[in-house]
């Protein structure tokens, strides 16, 4: 079985996987690097407005994919009078012009004993 390194980029912060985990397959690699940036989102991206959460994969020859997932929430109109800017369960949230890119949607190992993505 081959070794895989699943190093991160948050933004501009690089975490680098120097410890890699062996798996079977190419297929499980991708799912494993997908399920990784969903977890890694999860923790992130609640109270962010713009986001790039990148896991890339390489192996000893170098690299071999990278799941991208990018999240922008854009204002679409100022607020309206008496608006407050904490919303309430009355008050709908808009998110209007957010956007997200999944490259590579496979799946990922548990991180738990990475460095903290936060």
């Amino acid at each position: 079985m081959a070794r895989y390194y699943f190093d991160v980029r948050d933004n501009d912060t690089f975490i680098e996987d120097d410890v890699g985990v062996e798996l079977p397959s190419l297929e499980i690699v991708k799912r494993d690097a997908a399920k990784a940036l969903a977890e890694i989102a999860r923790d992130v991206l609640p109270g962010s407005v713009v986001r790039t959460l990148t896991v890339e994969v390489r192996d000893d020859t170098g690299p071999i994919l990278k799941a991208i997932l990018r999240f922008e929430v854009e204002h679409v109109r100022e607020r309206a009078q008496g608006e407050t800017s904490q919303p309430t369960d009355s008050a709908p949230v808009h998110a209007s012009g957010s956007s997200t890119t999944l490259v590579c949607a496979m799946g990922c190992r548990d991180r738990s004993k990475k460095a903290s993505y936060k």
